[in-house]
Protein backbone atom coordinates (compact mmCIF):
# COMPACT_ATOMS: atom_id res chain seq x y z
CA UNK A 1 0.00 0.00 0.00
CA UNK A 2 2.76 2.45 0.96
CA UNK A 3 4.72 1.70 -2.22
CA UNK A 4 1.63 2.33 -4.33
CA UNK A 5 0.86 5.64 -2.65
CA UNK A 6 4.47 6.78 -2.94
CA UNK A 7 4.89 5.38 -6.49
CA UNK A 8 7.98 3.45 -5.38
CA UNK A 9 9.19 0.03 -6.48
CA UNK A 10 8.32 -2.73 -4.05
CA UNK A 11 10.67 -5.58 -3.20
CA UNK A 12 9.13 -9.01 -2.80
CA UNK A 13 8.23 -9.49 0.85
CA UNK A 14 10.08 -12.80 0.97
CA UNK A 15 13.58 -11.47 0.18
CA UNK A 16 14.22 -11.50 3.93
CA UNK A 17 12.79 -14.11 6.27
CA UNK A 18 12.91 -15.10 9.91
CA UNK A 19 15.35 -17.90 10.66
CA UNK A 20 14.23 -21.37 11.69
CA UNK A 21 15.08 -22.47 15.23
CA UNK A 22 17.36 -25.17 13.80
CA UNK A 23 19.37 -22.47 12.01
CA UNK A 24 19.73 -20.55 15.26
CA UNK A 25 20.94 -23.63 17.13
CA UNK A 26 23.65 -24.17 14.50
CA UNK A 27 24.57 -20.47 14.36
CA UNK A 28 24.82 -19.93 18.11
CA UNK A 29 26.03 -23.40 19.18
CA UNK A 30 29.47 -22.03 19.97
CA UNK A 31 28.13 -18.98 21.78
CA UNK A 32 26.70 -15.57 21.01
CA UNK A 33 29.28 -12.99 19.92
CA UNK A 34 29.82 -10.14 22.40
CA UNK A 35 27.44 -11.65 24.97
CA UNK A 36 28.33 -10.38 28.46
CA UNK A 37 29.30 -13.23 30.82
CA UNK A 38 26.44 -12.30 33.17
CA UNK A 39 24.02 -13.50 30.45
CA UNK A 40 25.59 -16.96 29.95
CA UNK A 41 22.87 -18.68 32.00
CA UNK A 42 20.14 -17.04 29.89
CA UNK A 43 21.98 -18.09 26.72
CA UNK A 44 22.24 -21.72 27.86
CA UNK A 45 18.57 -21.77 28.85
CA UNK A 46 17.54 -20.32 25.46
CA UNK A 47 19.63 -22.88 23.58
CA UNK A 48 17.93 -25.65 25.57
CA UNK A 49 14.50 -24.33 24.57
CA UNK A 50 15.51 -24.11 20.89
CA UNK A 51 16.98 -27.62 20.87
CA UNK A 52 13.73 -29.09 22.24
CA UNK A 53 11.51 -27.17 19.82
CA UNK A 54 10.64 -28.11 16.25
CA UNK A 55 13.74 -27.10 14.27
CA UNK A 56 11.53 -25.97 11.35
CA UNK A 57 9.62 -23.42 13.45
CA UNK A 58 10.52 -19.80 12.80
CA UNK A 59 11.88 -17.70 15.62
CA UNK A 60 9.47 -15.48 17.55
CA UNK A 61 11.57 -12.85 19.32
CA UNK A 62 8.88 -12.43 21.97
CA UNK A 63 9.87 -15.94 23.12
CA UNK A 64 13.57 -15.07 23.46
CA UNK A 65 14.97 -14.08 26.84
CA UNK A 66 14.84 -10.27 27.06
CA UNK A 67 18.47 -10.06 28.20
CA UNK A 68 19.86 -11.73 25.08
CA UNK A 69 17.44 -10.43 22.41
CA UNK A 70 19.71 -7.68 21.15
CA UNK A 71 22.50 -10.20 20.53
CA UNK A 72 20.37 -12.50 18.34
CA UNK A 73 20.11 -11.88 14.58
CA UNK A 74 16.69 -13.38 13.73
CA UNK A 75 16.52 -12.48 10.02
CA UNK A 76 18.31 -13.83 6.97
CA UNK A 77 18.46 -13.04 3.26
CA UNK A 78 16.32 -15.52 1.35
CA UNK A 79 16.81 -14.68 -2.32
CA UNK A 80 20.49 -15.17 -3.09
CA UNK A 81 21.83 -11.74 -3.91
CA UNK A 82 20.12 -8.41 -4.19
CA UNK A 83 21.72 -5.13 -5.22
CA UNK A 84 20.44 -2.23 -3.14
CA UNK A 85 23.51 -0.05 -3.63
CA UNK A 86 22.60 3.59 -3.17
CA UNK A 87 18.89 2.87 -2.75
CA UNK A 88 16.77 3.99 0.15
CA UNK A 89 14.67 1.19 1.61
CA UNK A 90 11.62 1.64 3.80
CA UNK A 91 10.98 -1.29 6.12
CA UNK A 92 7.43 -1.77 7.33
CA UNK A 93 6.69 -4.28 10.05
CA UNK A 94 3.20 -5.24 11.17
CA UNK A 95 4.28 -5.53 14.79
CA UNK A 96 7.29 -4.17 16.61
CA UNK A 97 7.81 -5.41 20.14
CA UNK A 98 11.54 -5.55 20.84
CA UNK A 99 12.93 -4.09 17.61
CA UNK A 100 15.25 -7.09 17.16
CA UNK A 101 13.71 -8.31 13.91
CA UNK A 102 13.56 -4.91 12.26
CA UNK A 103 17.12 -3.99 13.29
CA UNK A 104 18.33 -7.35 11.95
CA UNK A 105 16.52 -6.67 8.64
CA UNK A 106 18.05 -3.17 8.51
CA UNK A 107 21.52 -4.66 9.01
CA UNK A 108 21.00 -7.03 6.07
CA UNK A 109 19.73 -4.20 3.85
CA UNK A 110 22.72 -2.04 4.78
CA UNK A 111 25.11 -4.89 3.90
CA UNK A 112 23.39 -5.11 0.52
CA UNK A 113 24.17 -1.44 -0.08
CA UNK A 114 20.91 0.11 1.06
CA UNK A 115 21.21 3.65 2.40
CA UNK A 116 20.03 4.84 5.79
CA UNK A 117 17.69 7.80 5.84
CA UNK A 118 18.15 10.83 8.08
Amino acid sequence: MVGGVMSCPILPSNFIRKKHLGELVVEYEGGIPNLPPRLNAAYKEQMGVWRKANSHDRIAMKNVNVGIRKYIKPMTLDCGSLNLKGKHVLIIDDLMASGSSISSAAEIITKLGGQRGN
